[in-house]
């Protein structure tokens, strides 16, 4: 009995060992998606400074003197991927082109 105790000693924290949840070798990474694989240009050709990219992306778009659409984020972040597509689908003159990467 006395050797079954000791052999139980030995073992039980072998057992624990192999049956507690993992610890990572390797922290996880924060999110590497901040920013979208996305390009952002305005065709001044076309722009006619209507400002509805503006209006709904004013953190990437501003209207200038010169009454045509600038890109003030050539490569936005990825919260505003949905506000930078609904501003170039809102172009009455389809001046705002999205490249993808």
């Amino acid at each position: 009995m006395h050797a079954l105790l000791i052999c139980m000693e030995r073992v039980a924290p072998l057992a624990m060992a192999l049956t507690a949840p993992a610890k990572p070798w390797i922290e996880p990474k924060q999110s590497v998606a901040r920013y979208i694989a996305m390009k952002v240009l305005v065709d001044h050709k076309l722009c006619e400074g209507n400002g509805r990219c503006v209006e709904v992306a004013s953190e990437v778009f501003e209207l200038r003197d010169d009454d045509h659409s600038y890109v003030r984020v050539e490569r936005p972040a990825a919260n505003l991927s949905s506000n930078v597509r609904l501003a170039a689908s809102l172009c009455p003159r389809q001046a705002i082109r999205i490249i993808e990467d």
